[in-house]
């Protein structure tokens, strides 16, 4: 791009310019780790809420296609659903 490339041409006016060549080089891994690293963690915490989600539905008895089980062995299917608790 432009910019890098104007970037660069900034750094090699510089009497330091192999240094932070190399400083730039860093900042550029490290960021695209950070990056990747970040859509890994995104997608993570999407799988756990969705986990989460589907556990209360069945908590709650809302999912219809979800039975459970009541305490005398009889399946349930959402007919007696109730709520846990309300803040």
């Amino acid at each position: 791009s432009d910019t890098a490339e104007g970037l660069h041409q900034l750094i090699a006016s510089c009497d330091n310019a192999r240094r932070l060549e190399t400083s730039l080089t860093t900042i550029s891994t490290l960021t695209s780790e950070c990056q990747h690293k970040n859509r890994v963690n995104g997608r993570l915490i999407s799988q756990r809420q969705q986990l989460a989600r589907d556990a209360l539905d069945i908590i709650r008895q809302t999912d219809p296609s979800t039975s459970t089980y009541s305490g005398h062995g009889k399946a349930n299917n959402g007919e007696n659903a109730r709520t846990l608790g309300k803040a």
